[in-house]
């Protein structure tokens, strides 16, 4: 549908008013020790010899199939995980909120990470999660703590790319082909 069919969508756009700049969510889990045992699990999952009664689950389960005691290890274990699950948002800054940022923090020269950023990663990367940061709400402390205790060099890694994506990335309207069909049939 064209935008000039849509002169309302304008007026909100340019007062402001119902509009959002682009946010963007990362999952991190807490308990990478869980993970070890999980994969310890599953090798050993792998390495019992299958039975004849694999495709009857209620066989297995009166058997006493010791796979099944390993597979609800391993379930447990993602529960764990799942519980040890967070969520940090974050939102892209204003334009020119941006535009300052990269003038304060610009990227050096031959250093190919900076060249795909845009910017400086060693002393920009954490000013940015900062400035975009919608939640959770942290104070400096905290914020210390989940930079320098918490996160491996792989998540804090992760979240600077969000961080920096968030605000160079466009908004286009999401399909999901699952949620299609499940309200196509309701």
């Amino acid at each position: 549908m064209s935008n000039t069919r849509k002169p309302e969508a304008w007026r909100k756009a340019l007062s402001g008013e119902d509009t959002h700049r682009p946010e963007t969510t990362v999952e991190l889990c807490l308990r990478g020790d869980l993970q070890a045992e999980f994969e310890d699990l599953s090798r050993l999952l792998n390495e019992q010899p299958g039975r004849s009664d694999d495709t009857d689950p209620d066989a297995r389960i009166a058997t006493k199939d010791p796979r099944v005691a390993l597979a609800q290890r391993m379930e447990k274990l993602r529960e764990q995980m799942q519980d040890a699950m967070i969520v940090i948002r974050f939102r892209a800054l204003k334009r020119a909120e941006y535009r300052r940022f990269l003038s304060e923090y610009p990227a050096r020269d031959k250093d190919q990470i900076d060249g795909v950023l845009g910017y400086n990663y060693d002393t920009g990367g954490e000013a940015l999660m900062r400035a975009c940061l919608v939640s959770p709400e942290l104070s400096d402390a905290e914020w210390r703590t989940l930079v320098d205790e918490v996160l491996t060099d792989g998540q804090y890694e992760q979240l600077v790319v969000a961080a920096g994506t968030v605000n160079r990335g466009r908004v286009n309207v999401p399909f999901s082909s699952l949620a299609s069909i499940l309200t196509q049939s309701s």
